[in-house]
């Protein structure tokens, strides 16, 4: 009879990345250019190569990535915390923000123009990202670098901040929600007031809406999912995301200043308990009863010496046989070598052997014995 063993650890780490909601999505954005062509082929002048598209060089090296973040995070067990569906979720946001949507598609595809298949549909989805260099083309340059450079590494960091529960997690969310919601700002909403000059929408030289324009498939694709429905979505959820780590934080904080308060008014009732105490036990001289300050003075650390401490116990017996072995050893007196040594020998050698003198005091000892 066979038992059932638990996955690896790395199996564990795909399944709560890729198994959730922004898996999902991620899995969906792969086939949308596939979708996108069999619906409307004229969109891209050559033909989509599925082959090509996903094993181009950005999609197989961010997807090392991503297996390098979840293996390091999922190696170690005993690091790993009991996280709810909700904050599972969180993470595999983050993770796919880090290593797919900040990275992979939105500067690899768009503006390094590097990913086969991908690169055509994000050029007609936004023709910005195919003017990079140029002055229409400076807010998708800059929109890139902070992306690559910082929600990048923080939505990486943020996945194993989670699944470790770490600290730093909730402030980090702050700096990469607040540059998420900030990137939405001021890359999106500077064509509505230049009147879309580069997007494709459905209003006309005037800013007035053209309905005949609205709902064709090219509108629905490249305005109402490309540029409200995308961006509206990335600015509710960091604004949600935003919100939930402030509070966090707060919960948190407001925690720690009661710990505080509470030790400080139990210190003070511990002291107040002493006083009364003191006041109790007083002598009835009539004089005032002596303060903690005055039973327990400050000391003075400036003249303070060291004592060593006494041994008891096992220390005190091993130190007491120490001493007793040492005063039965024979005294041995130690030879000198070197130069101190050449020196009394010499001197030794000069001075002349007294046998009359050794003589006496040999009679001396023997008449004193007697």
């Amino acid at each position: 009879m066979t038992t059932a063993t638990a996955p690896p650890q790395f199996i564990l780490g795909l399944k709560h990345a890729f198994l959730t909601v922004p898996g999902v999505f991620v899995f969906l954005c792969f086939l949308a250019p596939s979708f996108l062509e069999w619906v409307d082929p004229t969109i891209t002048a050559t033909p989509l190569n599925p082959i090509h598209q996903l094993t181009a060089w950005p999609v197989l090296l961010w997807f090392a990535i991503c297996g390098g973040v979840i293996h390091y995070t999922f190696h170690d067990k005993d690091k790993l915390d009991f996280l709810m569906p909700l904050e599972i979720t969180i993470a595999s946001w983050y993770l796919i923000n880090g290593f797919f949507f900040n990275s992979m598609m939105d500067v690899f595809a768009g503006q390094f123009q590097s990913w086969s298949g991908m690169t055509e549909y994000y050029n007609a989805l936004e023709p910005r990202y195919a003017k990079v260099g140029t002055y229409d083309g400076v807010t998708v340059q800059l929109t890139s670098w902070q992306e690559l450079l910082i929600q990048t590494p923080c939505g990486l960091l943020l996945f194993y901040g989670y699944w470790t529960r770490q600290s730093w997690r909730y402030p980090l969310e702050l700096i990469f929600n607040c540059w998420s919601v900030a990137g939405v700002w001021y890359f999106y909403l500077s064509e509505p007031l230049l009147n879309f000059p580069h997007v494709h929408a459905p209003f006309d030289d005037q800013g007035r809406f053209d309905s005949t324009q609205a709902w064709t498939f090219e509108t629905l694709w490249k305005f109402w999912i490309g540029f409200v429905i995308f961006p509206g979505l990335w600015t509710v959820v960091g604004v949600a995301l935003m919100y939930r780590s402030f509070v966090l934080i707060s919960f948190h904080m407001n925690d720690v200043e009661d710990h505080f308060i509470t030790a400080d008014k139990e210190m003070e009732e511990v002291q107040d308990d002493l006083e009364d105490l003191l006041v109790q036990l007083a002598p009835e001289t009539g004089e005032d009863a002596p303060t903690l300050d005055d039973m327990f003075p400050p000391i003075d650390q400036s003249n303070r010496t060291f004592k060593k401490p006494r041994l008891t116990g096992k220390k005190k017996e091993k130190k007491k046989k120490g001493m007793a072995s040492s005063l039965n050893r024979p005294f041995i007196k130690p030879r000198l070598t070197g130069k101190k040594g050449k020196s009394a020998q010499k001197k030794k050698a000069k001075q002349p052997k007294n046998t009359k003198g050794s003589a006496v005091r040999r009679s001396t000892r023997s008449s004193s014995r007697r």
